[in-house]
């Protein structure tokens, strides 16, 4: 969807849905040739699931350089997860009639959704990721399209069109993106699954959980504010500036070690150019008249991996991250309509989080010819 509340303001609005799935039997003959009339041996169903998300509530969590566990974590660590099982346990004594006990190995829980079962650990992770409410939040991980969430895409040039400004610059255009996606890796049939008549699962696996109908391995929502903020202004004087700020970050839920991965990225840019007009030249005998440009722009990025252990008593750990300083310069020349010149000047400072690693620098200067035919 396109909207345009008013000049100059222009919003993009888009949702999206993914769901594909496979379906895989084989049959066995009899002896005589003939096909079983009924075979239940080889049937697979698998497949993925995707959707568009909002996680904004959650989103701004402080990146630094200590491992400290985040207020998102605590939630599903500590408290998510035994509402889950609670509202659990109440829907399957509703269907069932039947009562389950207290789980007396892990105090909040009920028996058979205990902390490390699948159905508690999705709602609950999408619940203190997500932002949302663990007593409203869906309890299946394969969303239905009215659970589908709009992202967006913001432009805005009006500033540059009120007459006091005008005096000074050409334009100002300011942009605004965001991007949230809650994905489900793989899913695939548990052919040890069996329902009771009341539609309730009826066996149990080796860690006391009520086993599930599909086995999933990964959960994940994947975010971008791309860019949170960015204004680009040219001014009258053939100066262009420009501010940026990103931000992005991958939080993982990982069923078979029961831990979260969290990748966060923040990056700060501010860039300048500047337009030289009519610069005389002299090569070698023969004068040259053309616009110089320039442009600098500088960067200060920072990245992090932490894993966090729900079930170990170790807590967080960061596997990898740096802080990356990055300088640009550089100065186009034309020497004639085909025939461009460039100097340059790249400067990148990685300062890296963990001890294994050392810091590290990498310079990039030289200059480039372009012929266009």
């Amino acid at each position: 969807m396109n909207i345009e509340p008013f000049n100059g303001l222009k919003i993009d609005l888009t949702a999206n849905r993914m769901f594909a799935s496979n379906y895989t039997e084989y049959f066995t003959a009899n002896e005589d040739g003939t096909l079983p009339e009924e075979d239940l041996r080889g049937r697979v169903y698998s497949g993925n699931f995707s959707m568009s998300y909002i996680s904004l509530l959650t989103a701004f969590e402080k990146i630094d350089n200590q491992v400290e566990s985040s207020d998102a974590f605590e939630k599903l660590k500590n408290v998510y997860r035994k509402t889950i099982s609670q509202r659990l346990a109440e829907n399957y004594e509703a269907a069932s009639g039947i009562t389950l006990p207290d789980d007396t190995a892990n105090v909040g829980y009920k028996t058979g959704y205990g902390p490390t079962s699948q159905e508690v650990l999705i709602p609950a992770f999408l619940a203190a990721y997500g932002g949302g409410n663990p007593e409203g939040v869906g309890l299946n991980a394969i969303k239905s399209i009215l659970e589908v969430m709009p992202n967006w895409q913001v432009r805005f040039d009006g500033l540059g069109k009120i007459e006091a400004l005008q005096k000074y610059v050409n334009s100002i255009v300011m942009n605004h993106s965001y991007r949230s996606t809650y994905s489900v890796g793989s899913f695939i049939n548990n052919p040890f699954y069996y329902e009771a008549m009341s539609g309730v699962p009826d066996t149990i696996d080796l860690q006391g959980n009520f086993m599930v109908e599909s086995n999933i391995n990964m959960v994940s929502i994947n975010e971008n504010f791309s860019p949170l903020f960015d204004i680009n202004m040219d001014w009258k004087n053939s100066l262009t500036t420009r501010v940026e700020y990103k931000r992005s970050r991958t939080v993982a839920m990982n069923m078979a070690n029961t831990q979260v991965n969290e990748v966060n990225s923040a990056e700060f840019i501010v860039g300048a150019g500047y337009r030289f007009n009519q610069v005389p030249l002299i090569i070698n005998r023969r004068e040259f008249s053309s616009d110089l440009n320039i442009r600098l722009d500088l960067s200060m990025r920072n990245n992090r991996t932490v894993i966090r252990k729900l079930e170990d008593l170790s807590g967080s750990e960061i596997t990898a991250g740096q802080t990356i300083f990055s300088l640009k310069a550089a100065a186009d020349y034309m020497l004639g309509n085909k025939f461009t010149v460039r100097v340059f000047y790249d400067q990148r400072l990685t300062t890296p989080y963990i001890s294994n690693s050392y810091p590290n620098a990498n310079y990039n200067v030289g200059f480039s010819l372009t012929f266009t035919l």
